[in-house]
């Protein structure tokens, strides 16, 4: 009688970047500091950064302590909407939005030029390749980037809405450029041009992680590890309805020092400070969407004419640089 091996599974440890612990728990950064001063949150330096344990998380989530920081950076919130409108800085921030869209649609045009370009070099009704596949995704982005420029000039918070389908195309025309010279990849194309058969998000993280993580330097490959997923998983939330997500768009003003609650914007935003940070989120997707053109047609196919190369790169630094703008206006 054979004696079995018992095999002692040790789970590893996960960690909630403490940024996307802060947002999740609504509280402000000075707060969350003062926490880990205190020594009430233990922090851990992880490849991603700062980081919290996930036990340690769900515990602060569920306490009380918790929640009451959340109301007090709700009242803050509140005070400073409030301010906004009375110093005059609402109108101002609604003139930046006016701004930043319209240069975001000068970005989004600049693209749309140059992926018309190449239409008849790629005989798209008849050549169905992992570049094909790609540039016929990248339709469906700059369509999508520009209904998102509509929604955010009308000040809609739902555009959020639109990012994830934005970052699904995204990844899955990278996915089929990088994977169409493998049996795999070649029959995930052949599925969605012949089959109408999109691979899941999943398989394309997969994908893109395991091609990312071959190139040099290897020591970032930790770092770059479950990056995708936790990006996806943030831009799920708006999708998926959750809590946090919705209260985005609920206002409460005061009455007598006390808090009481307005009510929800079921059309556009009243809180211009706040759609001025997603417009700003906005050039983050217009930052992807150009790298990925330059990675699909360029690096990894040499379609690109040296002149696009070159206006690409320009729009990359323009929305690096606007970006960062825009973040020290808001901060």
């Amino acid at each position: 009688m054979s004696k079995k091996k018992s095999k002692r599974r040790t789970s590893k440890a996960r960690y909630i970047p403490i940024e996307e612990a802060i947002h999740t728990l609504r509280i402000s950064q000075v707060q969350m500091e003062e926490w880990v001063a205190l020594g009430m949150v233990r922090v851990f330096t992880t490849a991603e950064g700062r980081a919290l344990l996930e036990s340690d998380f769900k515990q602060l989530a569920n306490s009380q302590i918790s929640m009451n920081a959340a109301l007090d950076a709700f009242r803050h919130e509140t005070v400073r909407r409030e301010s906004d409108v009375a110093s005059g800085l609402a109108e101002k921030f609604r003139s930046e939005i006016a701004n930043g869209i319209e240069q975001q649609r000068n970005v989004i045009q600049e693209l749309r030029t140059i992926h018309a370009k190449y239409h008849d070099r790629l005989h798209i009704l008849r050549r169905q390749s992992g570049t094909t596949a790609a540039f016929i995704l990248y339709s469906r982005v700059l369509a999508l980037l520009n209904m998102s420029e509509l929604c955010a000039e009308h000040l809609y918070w739902e555009t959020l809405l639109l990012v994830r389908p934005v970052n699904e195309a995204l990844d899955l025309a990278i996915c089929f450029v990088i994977s169409e010279h493998s049996e795999e990849g070649r029959a995930r194309i052949r599925e969605w041009f012949r089959e109408n058969k999109s691979p899941a998000h999943s398989v394309c993280r997969t994908v893109i992680e395991d091609y990312f993580r071959s190139l040099p330097p290897h020591g970032a490959q930790d770092a770059f590890q479950g990056l995708m997923a936790r990006l996806y998983q943030a831009t799920s939330k708006p999708i998926h309805s959750a809590h946090h997500d919705i209260m985005e768009v609920y206002s409460a003003r005061f009455e007598n020092k006390e808090l009481v609650g307005v009510g929800f914007d079921y059309g556009p935003s009243s809180y211009p400070r706040k759609m001025l940070g997603l417009v700003a989120y906005l050039e983050s997707v217009l930052v992807s969407t150009v790298q990925t053109f330059i990675v699909c047609f360029d690096i990894a196919q040499s379609l690109l004419e040296p002149d696009d190369v070159t206006r690409l790169n320009s729009l990359h630094l323009r929305l690096l640089t606007s970006s960062l703008s825009k973040a020290e206006f808001l901060s």
